[in-house]
């Protein structure tokens, strides 16, 4: 199924290969927002809305494949954040998706949450229960060329949290420069 969105003055319609719904955020203006969804769950059928919102910065007209891909990308970095931080995941092995910087940061938040209750929960044998983190949504802004910043939100047991994640294009791939919990 393909669907042709215009709404970016000038450039003609878009094609995208897979279904979303796209509209001009306001009349007369390049802005455009396009909401899809990816899936989530290795094969379960579950899909994380996703929505993506260009305010006339992007390079180029929005590829439907590249939000999917950054969005997924975007979320999976929210969710091992959240592991690094509960002392679930060594946070050495995302070492080639964030920037050094990003690393230690992310490293020294782990270190002092070292030792609280978060993200576990207390087993009547007094061991620790790890439940898992599901992203809930992911929100993706194109701020510049080759920059684009996601909020992922996410559900752990009762609780809600938000990564802000920031991904920059380098060397034909991209890398997270920010990945803040909260």
């Amino acid at each position: 199924m393909s669907e042709a969105v215009s709404g970016r003055a000038g450039l003609g319609p878009v094609t995208m290969s897979h279904p979303a719904q796209c509209w001009p955020k306001r009349q007369g203006s390049d802005r455009m927002s396009i909401r899809t969804s990816i899936p989530i769950g290795g094969g379960t059928g579950l899909t994380l809305p996703v929505r993506y919102v260009d305010a006339e910065l992007a390079w180029r007209p929005p590829d439907l494949s590249l939000v999917h891909s950054l969005a997924g990308q975007a979320s999976l970095l929210a969710c091992k954040a959240f592991d690094v931080a509960r002392g679930h995941f060594d946070p050495r092995l995302l070492s080639g998706s964030l920037t050094p910087t990003c690393l230690e940061r992310l490293t020294l938040f782990a270190r002092i949450l070292e030792g609280s209750d978060f993200g576990r929960v207390r087993k009547a044998d007094f061991g620790w229960s790890f439940p898992p983190i599901v992203p809930m949504e992911a929100e993706l802004f194109a701020v510049w060329p080759g920059r684009f910043e996601a909020v992922v939100s996410l559900s752990h047991v009762k609780e809600h949290f938000r990564a802000n994640v920031s991904l920059e294009a380098r060397g034909g791939g991209w890398i997270c420069t920010l990945l803040d919990l909260g």
